[in-house]
C-alpha cells in the first residue's frame, strides 16, 4: 500500500486491514507509520541491492551487465517512486532512528559499490571512458534515476519504455568509449537500396 498511495493518505487502520490483523497488533511490531515505511524501504532496498550484485558480478558480458544495471535501476526507482518521496518526508522530520537510517544508507552504499565495481570493470576492459571516476559515475547515475522519482511520470508503459531508451542512449553516449558505443548500436542489415 505504501508503494501505491501517497504517504499522507495511508493510515495504520488501512494497513492493518490489508494485513488482516488488528491495529494494536500492528503497533506491537511498528511504533509508527514512519517505522513501518522504513521497514518496507529496507526490504525493497535489500532485494534491489541483491539484484544489482547479481547483475554486476555474474554476467561476463560487461556491456550487457551495464545495460541491465541501467534498466533495473530505472524500473526499481520508477516502481517505488511513492516510497522514496515518502522516505524524504521521514528524513526531513527525523521520524526514524539514526540506526535504521544507517542500515538503509549502508544498503544504498553496498549497491553503489557494486555498480562502481562494474564501471571499474568496464574501464579495465576499455569499454567505459577511462577519464571518468567509477564511483562518481555510479553516484551520478543514482541521482539521475532518483530524479525520475520526482518527475511527473505517466502510468503509460510505452512512455516509460521510451524514457528508459532515451536515458540509456544518453548515458551510453556519455560513458562508453567510441568502440564500445559502436557495439551497442543496431547494425544495418544488407546494403542500402541506392548502392
Amino acid at each position: 500500500i505504501l508503494a501505491n498511495k501517497p504517504y499522507e493518505a495511508v493510515t495504520m487502520d488501512e494497513v492493518a486491514k490489508i494485513l488482516g490483523c488488528g491495529k494494536s497488533t500492528l503497533y506491537k511490531y511498528f511504533e509508527s507509520k514512519d517505522l513501518l515505511l522504513a521497514d518496507v524501504i529496507y526490504a525493497k532496498l535489500e532485494e534491489f541491492a541483491q539484484q544489482m550484485e547479481k547483475i554486476c558480478f555474474t554476467d561476463p558480458n560487461t556491456l550487457a551487465a551495464l545495460d541491465r544495471c541501467l534498466e533495473t535501476s530505472y524500473w526499481f526507482f520508477r516502481e517505488n517512486r511513492l516510497l522514496f518521496s515518502s522516505w524524504l518526508h521521514c528524513e526531513s522530520n527525523a521520524a526514524v532512528s539514526i540506526g535504521l537510517f544507517d542500515k538503509i544508507h549502508q544498503l544504498m552504499e553496498q549497491k553503489l559499490n557494486n555498480v562502481t565495481a562494474l564501471f571499474q570493470r568496464g574501464i579495465a576492459e576499455g569499454l567505459v571512458n577511462p577519464c571518468l571516476d567509477a564511483a562518481a559515475l555510479a553516484r551520478m547515475i543514482e541521482r539521475i534515476f532518483l530524479s525520475c522519482v520526482f518527475s511527473p511520470l505517466t502510468k503509460e508503459v510505452k512512455e516509460d519504455e521510451e524514457n528508459l531508451s532515451l536515458l540509456k542512449h544518453i548515458l551510453r553516449s556519455g560513458i562508453l568509449t567510441p568502440a564500445a558505443l559502436a557495439q551497442t548500436l543496431p547494425q544495418a542489415k544488407g546494403k542500402p537500396e541506392n548502392e
